[in-house]
């Protein structure tokens, strides 16, 4: 289970406004949510969830909790899945071509159905310099 705060996006738009959701969000919130990390994963997680299945989706700027939800956050539980861990320092996206075109291909798996999310895990919690170390989660099944 995560809690956290949301935003719906479109997969659509031109532009990816998830990287300005992360930098508006009031260092507070950050400080707040940190607090709440009671388990694992450690660190902030940011994940898309509730694919409309056409455009729309929610994405979450959350922490792995047993804790109750506070005023002014969401909960989000995140299915048991199996679960393919890259780790890397640097671009997010590198690391999701490389699950994509290397990892997943010559792997023996397929991606889970769509509805358990990929889970963005930052261990380091100053996430918004510009290479952060990063952990992607990806659900998987044997093929």
């Amino acid at each position: 289970t995560v809690v956290g705060i949301k935003k719906s996006f479109r997969n659509d738009s031109v532009v990816n406004r998830i990287p300005d959701f992360w930098s508006d969000t009031p260092k507070e919130t950050y400080q707040k949510l940190i607090s709440l990390t009671d388990t694992n994963p450690k660190g902030l997680i940011g994940l898309c969830a509730d694919f409309d299945g056409v455009n729309t989706f929610d994405y979450y700027i959350a922490v792995a909790t047993t804790q109750p939800v506070p005023e002014g956050f969401v909960q989000y539980k995140v299915p048991a899945a199996t679960w393919a861990i890259l780790k890397q320092d640097g671009e997010l996206w590198d690391l999701h071509t490389r699950f994509w075109q290397e990892w997943l291909p010559s792997s023996g798996y397929r991606r889970a159905k769509e509805t358990i999310p990929d889970v963005e895990v930052y261990p380091d919690e100053n996430i918004l310099k510009e290479n952060c170390n990063y952990e992607l989660w990806f659900p998987i099944v044997k093929e």
